[in-house]
């Protein structure tokens, strides 16, 4: 029997193109022997108890406060709105630690964001070297080209915004923005003091990260 992985991440911290990738290397091409991967979980940003000695976790961390960012950015929010984002942290910090305690219950596999978001190759060779498989040449430019920022700002192109979405792939109309580190060019130093106090757990956490 085949050990199944699961994937649980921080909301906007690539977890939809993550899911694309890990259903063409484990199910569509079928990379790892030993594995499967199984994405209609019943809460892919919060807690649930999937502990069992088949399930394997993956997760994935962005830089908290990008994460705020992009939030209230696919949201409309306004950023000088201090309450709306002391609002979004406290709900964002809320989910951290639901995923985290799932990670202290299941075997995981960590990524940073930052490390693979835009190099497929560290997030294909993590992939190997924690489950033992082979994503061969072929198939590592086959998934750069379909799931680059460039591939999949030209298939959101054709939606009007963010809730419009491709039901198949659930890539969603201005789903990708800019990247890493918008945060100290969109809020203010107060605010950046404020965001710091209300997510230390999770910066901490972030910034440990390899």
């Amino acid at each position: 029997m085949k050990k199944v992985l699961i994937q649980k991440s921080m909301m906007r911290s690539g977890t939809t193109v993550l899911r694309l990738i890990l259903g063409k290397v484990f199910n569509d091409e079928q990379c790892f022997d030993n594995y499967e991967y199984r994405w209609d979980i019943k809460d892919t940003h919060g807690y649930e108890n999937i502990v069992n000695d088949n399930n394997l976790l993956i997760t994935t961390w962005r830089d908290p406060k990008d994460v705020v960012v992009s939030i209230m950015r696919v949201r409309g929010t306004d950023s000088s709105d201090t309450n709306a984002i002391i609002k979004q942290c406290k709900r964002i910090l809320n989910t951290f630690y639901s995923i985290r305690q799932v990670e202290k219950e299941n075997p995981t596999l960590v990524l940073k964001y930052e490390n693979w978001h835009e190099d497929f190759d560290y997030l294909f060779n993590a992939l190997e070297k924690t489950y033992n498989g082979k994503i061969t040449k072929k198939v590592r430019n086959l998934v750069k080209k379909e799931y680059s920022k460039k591939s999949v700002i030209k298939k959101q192109e054709s939606f009007s915004g963010f809730k419009q979405w491709d039901k198949e792939t659930h890539i969603h109309g201005n789903h990708i923005h800019s990247g890493f580190k918008q945060w100290d060019t969109v809020f203010t130093k107060e605010q950046i003091e404020i965001i710091n106090n209300e997510l230390a757990p999770m910066i901490k956490y972030w910034e440990e990260l390899k």
